[in-house]
């Protein structure tokens, strides 16, 4: 989140906190031109509206993380979206028991810039992982995911998880840092919108 008099401005970057809004209580409604004018961030600390209750998932207390960057400019041209901190939120390197119907099963995970990690998880009613991302830039554009794993099918969701597009899955040049095939799909996103994929694991894993 990042607000600025085009001269000047300020990155909020909510490391494990719930909803947050900057000027008002907005978090309550959706208003796509609102246009704060309170130097005030109001936090949801129990997201109980959106029935995701935060501190039940983390199993922890009412503690959050929030980082708090001043910035010269506005924040498309300081390219703060291309930092370290949102470079490694798009890259994950991960082993899943469990829930997934596998076991030992690894996973690579890399988007592209300018998208942001929201969630993961594993799918609760079969073979898979869900995973939920955000355009940060705001640009409408065609971009490259790629999977390193045992990686059968994937599907574009809606915010309900429930599958509604298959994505065409290509295989490229094999990695031998990671000693398996990785795979490349192409997916549409639409400015500032969040996006979710279901991603099925071969029955051989």
């Amino acid at each position: 989140m990042f607000v600025s008099d085009d001269r000047v401005g300020l990155v909020l970057v909510p490391h494990d906190m719930p909803l947050i809004s900057i000027g008002d209580p907005g978090i309550y409604r959706f208003e796509p031109s609102r246009v704060p004018t309170q130097p005030h961030l109001y936090a949801h600390l129990s997201n109980t509206q959106w029935g995701t209750n935060f501190p039940q998932w983390l199993e922890g207390d009412f503690t959050y993380r929030v980082s708090l960057v001043p910035q010269g400019g506005d924040w498309r041209s300081r390219g703060y979206w291309d930092s370290d901190y949102f470079n490694a939120n798009r890259f994950r390197d991960l082993k899943i028991e469990g829930a997934t119907g596998v076991t030992d099963l690894s996973l690579v995970l890399e988007l592209p810039k300018g998208f942001m990690l929201q969630s993961m998880r594993p799918r609760h009613d079969g073979r898979g992982l869900i995973v939920r991302y955000w355009d940060v830039l705001g640009n409408p554009r065609r971009e490259l995911v790629k999977l390193w794993g045992p990686i059968a099918r994937v599907w574009r969701c809606d915010l309900m998880e429930r599958p509604t597009e298959e994505l065409k899955i290509r295989a490229f040049k094999r990695d031998d840092e990671w000693k398996s095939t990785p795979f490349q799909v192409y997916t549409q996103i639409a400015a500032h919108a969040t996006e979710t994929l279901l991603i099925e694991f071969s029955s051989e894993a």
